[in-house]
């Protein structure tokens, strides 16, 4: 077995070995505009309490900063920092498992051993460079077998043996393919090297890792020794591993001493975790004690350092895995001194051990322990914070049905108020008080609001928890009807009519409240588009993305002025804004509250992005032309052509259109042909996202631009957007008034019903005409296509059948009605 000789921070899982699916998969709901599990601040200024907004459905090992720096704070202290490493490692980082074996081979760690034996070898590997393992009779069950630092170390080693005087050619490619056979031990089978790629040859079986004889020098002969091991230890075969090991870990002078004392200890770490598993017995009981033994070997050699530390670390993890309460308990005081910086795997070990909070035998250890275990202020608080995991969104309060889960036991605002009242003057209780509170509840406690509200005015621009703070003040204060409050306290968080926050989540939560405060069309106007949220995007590509803005920024301002430019560290601090598009509170509220009228002042508002303008252009279009308002669909068309690139041709045939008839044709045809428009308000990042002039296939297109245009009923089908969540949408303003003449149109595509509907009746009348047009076969097959499912009329199946026997009455012999076997 192979180590780092630079010990780097390694999971709890990882030198756990533990189990995992080996193919894992899940969907949900996903947040486009905010990133509700995990700051988007850059970790290393969120470890030293530079926070930005603070949700508590945050997890566990987030929070930790957010306590430590509140609480340093409310004290007048600054909180040793907590390292950038500790928190990407505990909360954001996919880990051990992220992408299994796929690509392995194109791992920095595996890549560099490939390349290092390259100069060695010119051959590849016989056998595959895996990492993952296969437990033996347990189907989808893996665990990490060979980790990044043991090719990294590989690659290490190879190098120091190349600079040896009796390095030999013949020597160093025995080595090599000795080493091969070791990795050759890490999966379960050999699989072809890259996912695709064309079946390669069966590899030969793996040979035995025998001695070298003794006519060997004693370096190569040692070095083959620990290859023995090693590959002992990676097939499984631990009671070998530890024979050998031990033998090499208690020979004084041997070149490998220090690191197979190293892999003694992970040894026993492996056969204890993991021997249960594949049929042996447990050994819980004495692993943490010959552990203990063994790393006080370890620490007994001065000038093991880095054995030492490594030693430390897998002790830490024999107890988180086999004495979890008392470890858990240790670790949640340790994270609680201030004035002292976590180590890195302090906190990794403690998320993972948090993890297991629902095991039932952990949490009867806990309270054997030490009772009450959220007695601890640390633990207290962020089970109150994520006991309201939904308030980070206006609505009810949530319930919580799982009362085993000791970090969302619903004890929420009573508790919080409970914990602030003992000291009033700090914002530590303040925070999850506010976060948990409900405002409509809140205004039937006039004390208790104005108290909790003077508090939050106290609290200074200075404390790392003020911008979370105030904008939870914004919401109670506007959900309690205090809305010119509301708007007072909400201006420091905007300058002029741009949300200020150092994130998309932050800036566009603010924007949320800001819109929900709005009382005009033209007040909305500027809190409509937010920005998409980076939930979804590698931290490479953000900060990568991010370097390049500062880059350009720096070299703008340098040129500009004279004042000097800014670094591209700092300036790099937040990623550069992303896609800018519509929220549901913003659809909901163009839907519901604009007329006609408020839509071509949206359209022509500069404080709305272009392309978003164009997709709120194409609607207005519909529902003028739908409404029967020419001269407005008229001017809706010249604005999206001009808004567009090249967008002429699209709407030329409408404005060129003499008749009503030739008008919906060319309305339809837009619609059809480029329907990357909808007339219905598109929400989020499947919204406009770009302009394809070329159309797409017309096999798929469907008559499906809307549900409903009345503002009844605003959702796409078959879409799951959790913004249309009522309890993560703001209701309207009650001071947002509703235009005259607004029910009538709203009645008027009311009659259009669904666009299936429209379509059907449309294409219908055309079968019917005289002259009808060429590509009626496709239309007809559109039609039918349409009626399929989604939104659809209650007289859909009837007006599937008829365009289904006019289609093939009419055009018999069609490629359209070939495709066309059924109605529905």
């Amino acid at each position: 077995m192979t180590s780092s000789l630079r010990i780097l921070p390694v999971a709890l899982a990882l030198l756990l070995g533990a189990v995992t699916p080996a193919y894992a998969s899940g969907s949900g709901p996903v947040d486009e505009f905010v990133t509700r599990s995990r700051t988007e601040m850059p970790l290393d200024r969120y470890g030293r309490g530079d926070l930005g907004l603070v949700l508590p459905g945050y997890s566990p090992s987030m929070l930790v900063p957010v306590w430590r720096a509140m609480a340093a704070a409310d004290a007048g202290k600054t909180p040793a920092p907590v390292s950038e490493e500790a928190i990407d490692g505990a909360c954001c980082s996919s880990g051990p498992y992220d992408d299994g074996d796929w690509a392995a081979e194109k791992r920095p760690a595996i890549a560099a051993w490939l390349q290092a034996r390259s100069a060695v070898a010119a051959v590849p590997p016989r056998w595959r460079t895996v990492r993952m393992k296969q437990v033996p009779n347990r189907d989808y069950q893996e665990f990490l077998n060979c980790s990044d630092d043991a090719y990294r170390f590989a690659a290490e080693t190879l190098g120091q043996l190349r600079r040896r005087e009796d390095a030999t050619p013949a020597r160093l490619a025995q080595w090599v393919e000795t080493q091969d056979a070791v990795f050759g031990r890490c999966g379960g089978t050999n699989r072809r090297r890259e996912y695709g790629a064309p079946p390669a040859p069966p590899p030969p079986p793996l040979p035995d890792v025998l001695p070298l004889p003794d006519s060997e020098p004693p370096t190569w002969r040692q070095a083959r020794g620990y290859q023995q091991a090693a590959a002992a230890f990676y097939a499984g075969d631990w009671a070998a591993a530890d024979s050998r090991f031990n033998a090499i870990a208690n020979r004084e002078g041997h070149g490998w001493q220090a690191w197979a004392a190293v892999a003694q200890m992970r040894t026993a770490m492996r056969r204890a975790s993991l021997g249960p598993l594949m049929g042996f017995s447990r050994t819980d009981d004495s692993v943490v004690k010959s552990m203990e033994a063994m790393a006080a070997r370890i620490a007994a050699h001065p000038d093991w350092a880095v054995q030492q530390r490594a030693a430390g670390q897998m002790l830490e993890a024999a107890r988180a895995q086999f004495e979890p309460a008392a470890q858990f308990d240790r670790l949640t005081r340790a994270l609680a001194v201030l004035d002292r910086a976590p180590e890195t795997q302090t906190l990794i070990d403690w998320r993972v051990l948090a993890d297991t909070l629902d095991r039932t035998e952990f949490r009867r250890q806990l309270r054997e322990r030490s009772g009450d275990l959220t007695a601890q202020p640390l633990i207290g608080w962020i089970d109150t914070m994520r006991s309201c995991a939904r308030r980070d969104n206006p609505g009810g309060p949530r319930t919580v049905k799982d009362a085993d889960d000791a970090f969302a036991r619903p004890k929420g605002f009573a508790v919080a108020v409970a914990q602030w009242r003992k000291k009033p003057s700090a914002a530590l209780w303040l925070l999850p008080a506010l976060s948990c509170a409900d405002g409509e509840a809140l205004s039937r406690d006039h004390a208790l609001r104005d108290a909790l509200m003077a508090a939050a005015d106290r609290v200074p621009s200075t404390h790392p928890g003020w911008l979370t703070i105030r904008w939870q003040q914004v919401r109670l204060l506007r959900e309690s009807g205090s809305e010119a409050q509301a708007r007072e306290r909400l201006a420091p968080l905007v300058e002029g009519r741009t949300p200020h926050g150092p994130t998309p989540s932050a800036r566009n939560l603010i924007a949320q409240e800001a819109l929900a405060l709005a009382r005009t069309p033209e007040e909305a106007f500027p809190w409509l588009a937010r920005e998409s949220g980076n939930w979804n995007r590698p931290r490479s590509e953000i900060a990568q993305q991010a370097s390049a803005s500062a880059s350009a920024s720096a070299s703008a301002s340098a040129s500009a002025s004279a004042s000097p430019p800014t670094p591209a560290s700092a300036a790099a601090s937040a990623p550069p804004p992303l896609k800018r598009t519509l929220a549901s509170d913003g659809a909901r509220l163009i839907s519901e509250r604009f007329a006609l009228a408020d839509w071509q002042r949206l359209v022509d508002a500069p404080q709305v992005p272009q392309d978003l303008r164009a997709q709120l252009a194409f609607g207005w279009w519909w529902r003028a032309e739908l409404s029967g308002q020419t001269a407005m669909a008229r001017t809706a068309a010249e604005r999206l052509g001009a808004l567009l690139p090249k967008g002429r041709p699209l709407v030329a045939p409408y404005l060129e259109a003499k008749t009503p008839t030739a008008r919906r044709s060319a309305i339809w045809r837009a619609a059809l042909r480029h329907p990357v428009f909808s007339a219905q308000l598109a929400t989020g990042l499947d919204g406009v996202t770009a302009w394809d002039p070329e159309g797409q296939d017309p096999k798929d297109v469907t008559a499906s631009q809307w549900c409903r245009l009345d503002g009844t009923d605003n959702s796409m089908p078959g879409g799951t957007d959790p913004m249309l969540d009522e309890e993560r949408m703001p209701p309207l303003s009650t001071g947002f008034p509703e235009p005259a003449g607004l029910m009538k149109e709203r009645a008027t595509l009311k009659t259009a019903g669904t666009a299936t509907g429209e379509f059907s009746r449309w294409v219908l009348a055309e079968s019917r005409r005289p002259d009808r047009p060429a590509d009626l076969p496709w239309l007809l097959y559109v039609g039918i296509q349409s009626t399929r499912g989604g939104c659809v009329d209650a007289d859909n199946s009837e007006r599937s059948k008829a365009m289904f026997q006019t289609l093939h009455r009419l055009y018999p012999k069609s490629e359209w009605a070939k495709r066309s076997p059924y109605y529905f």
